[in-house]
């Protein structure tokens, strides 16, 4: 069973070996499939870049594990950043004074003992027609919503 490798993770293999002068090999190729499953390009190029500029754990080639704590730290950022980027463009603003007015609003009409009145689908009647099913939805004065069904095939036995 031979597993596909990212293309992604085959060129990071290959630049690295090509940098550090290590023979690259297919079993290689799969060990490093296998930790980065699927890589982000940026984070990869980030991390290749902070290894061979000799800001890694040593000058050789790095194993998996020391490669990984490198690409875990620069994924962590780069999430970061992209958070704050959403954060800024769609900043979250809340309208205290309407929230209020209209949780106000609500717990009179609980307290009061009134039904809050609905807008939905079912406070009339409604006839549907659906995959050879055909019925009507109603509701009673209570609320509660009821689904008759008619032609139906086990209503023509």
């Amino acid at each position: 069973m031979e597993q596909q490798i990212h293309p992604q993770v085959r060129k990071l293999v290959t630049r690295l070996c090509e940098a550090f002068n290590v023979p690259i090999s297919s079993i290689k190729l799969q060990i490093w499939q296998e930790k980065l499953k699927t890589p982000n390009p940026d984070v990869l190029t980030d991390t290749y870049n902070i290894i061979t500029d000799g800001k890694g754990h040593s000058i050789k080639m790095p194993t998996i594990a020391e490669f990984m704590t490198i690409y875990k730290e620069r994924e962590r950022v780069f999430i970061n950043k992209q958070n704050l980027q959403i954060s800024e463009e769609f900043p979250r603003t809340t309208d205290k004074e309407y929230n209020r007015k209209k949780i106000k609003e609500i717990v009179n009409t609980l307290m009061k003992g009134e039904r809050p009145i609905s807008r939905g689908l079912c406070d009339m009647p409604h006839e549907f027609s659906e995959n050879g099913l055909k019925g009507r939805l109603t509701r009673d004065a209570y609320g509660r919503d009821y689904c008759y069904y008619y032609d139906h095939p086990i209503n023509d036995k």
